[in-house]
């Protein structure tokens, strides 16, 4: 869900994206030059996180969807900012970037 949110903001802020299919992963930078240029909320944004967003065949994207569409957003912010659900550093901190562009704050951890 975080990830459907990103793309849908992300889209509606930068319509070229509409004519372009997912790009290859070496075109990437470029490309988040160009949306940071149009989009000021885009600065929390890598090239990885693009990436993760865009890339429709992503593997995380895949196995999160099930679950992230019926969790509410206390629990996708614990499955982001927890060490148990088998994330890599890099797509943990992947995934803190898209929730904070997507939702416009970064996640907080829950007490």
């Amino acid at each position: 869900m975080i990830l459907n949110d990103a793309r849908e903001k992300i889209r509606q802020k930068n319509p070229f994206l509409d004519d372009i299919k997912y790009p290859h992963h070496c075109r990437m930078a470029p490309l988040l030059s160009r949306i940071q240029a149009r989009d000021d909320e885009a600065f929390r944004l890598s090239v990885d996180s693009l990436s993760m967003i865009l890339d429709p065949h992503d593997g995380i994207r895949e196995l999160g969807n099930d679950a992230a569409h019926v969790a509410t957003e206390a629990e996708k912010t614990a499955a982001i900012m927890s060490d148990v659900d088998g994330l890599s550093t890099r797509e943990r901190d992947c995934f803190r970037n898209i929730y904070g562009y997507a939702y416009g704050r970064p996640p907080i951890k829950p007490t």
